[in-house]
């Protein structure tokens, strides 16, 4: 198949790929999440790294990953659940992991890439796992203008304490300092961290948070995200 199609383009033609299969072109949601060659085609793209098709590929597979279905929230969980493990069986979570360790992305792919590995990760406990490696990579990609990596962060560590504990091992309480703690994605992962309290005491002994915190509610009043965090 041409790599020079558009992305729907591509999408459309993953779904009558497989000349053998019943399955036709629909735009029913759960009819795409559940045609399982276009989870390939997907890690095809990704593999080969192109960053305009990775970029859409990326923000299209997050969009699988979200439902706006009220009225049938089980149902709407239940296919997210089959993406999520779709995405780490056919090698797509393998694909975002390794674009997401070489780092050599425009900022827009970036951003899609940290979401959508978020996306993928959130909820389930043997994508967190299969993501574990990430995090000390998280910890060392943590710098100004490069807060999207605490989304991931976020998703890998909730309710998960084997990555907690793994992100603690990295260094990861650098990345509660003064000059992280203003954006609202790092008092999500706070949140999540200190949720436990022998893990909450490790951040209180090994940082100047309280104090940075103390500050931030001074300098951004009581309006801002940071002045309703309460730590202890």
């Amino acid at each position: 198949m041409s790599q020079d199609h558009t992305f729907c383009n591509m999408l459309l033609q993953c779904l009558n790929k497989d000349t053998n299969s019943s399955i036709q072109p629909d735009p029913d949601r759960e009819m795409i999440i559940k045609f399982n060659p276009l989870y390939d085609k997907i890690c095809e793209i990704l593999t080969k790294g192109h960053q305009k098709k990775s970029y859409l590929t990326l923000n299209f597979l997050s969009s699988l990953l979200h439902t706006d279905d009220d009225a049938a929230c089980t149902r709407g969980r239940a296919q997210v659940l089959y993406a999520q493990n779709m995405i780490r069986a056919s090698g797509c979570l393998m694909a975002m992991a390794n674009l997401f360790i070489n780092g050599l992305l425009h900022q827009d792919t970036w951003q899609a890439l940290c979401r959508c590995l978020a996306d993928s990760c959130s909820g389930l406990e043997s994508n967190q796992n299969y993501c574990s490696h990430l995090i000390p990579v998280c910890v060392r990609r943590c710098r100004p203008g490069n807060e999207h990596v605490f989304q991931v962060v976020q998703s890998l560590l909730s309710n998960n304490e084997r990555n907690t504990q793994l992100f603690f091992k990295s260094g990861g309480c650098r990345m509660f300092n003064r000059e992280y703690l203003k954006y609202d994605r790092c008092l999500q992962v706070l949140n999540t961290v200190v949720s436990n309290p022998v893990v909450r005491d490790k951040v209180l002994k090994d940082t100047n948070i309280v104090v940075d915190l103390q500050d931030l509610k001074q300098l951004y009043g009581s309006t801002s995200q940071v002045s309703t965090f309460h730590l202890m």
